[in-house]
């Protein structure tokens, strides 16, 4: 990710990311220094395990999003 990509992107809390062929989660960012914190899980990890890595470093992961059936085509 480049630091345009990082700067203009929008953040949540349930964001996930490859770092380094393995897939991390999101835990914290540093918005100044534009790096994430990450962890392997979504639970709950004291900061001193916390894996601070630079946003060039990180491919973020996009969400999905499924297309359920409309009505119309429930029915027939």
């Amino acid at each position: 990710m480049t630091q345009y990509e990082f700067d203009t992107m929008g953040h949540n809390a349930t964001m996930w990311v490859m770092y380094q062929g393995q897939r991390k989660y999101v835990i914290a960012l540093s918005f100044t220094e534009r790096l994430f914190a990450l962890v392997d899980s979504k639970d709950s990890y004291p900061a001193d395990v916390w894996q601070w890595v630079r946003c060039e470093n990180v491919e973020l992961i996009k969400c999905k999003t499924l297309q359920f059936p409309t009505q119309n085509k429930l029915n027939k």
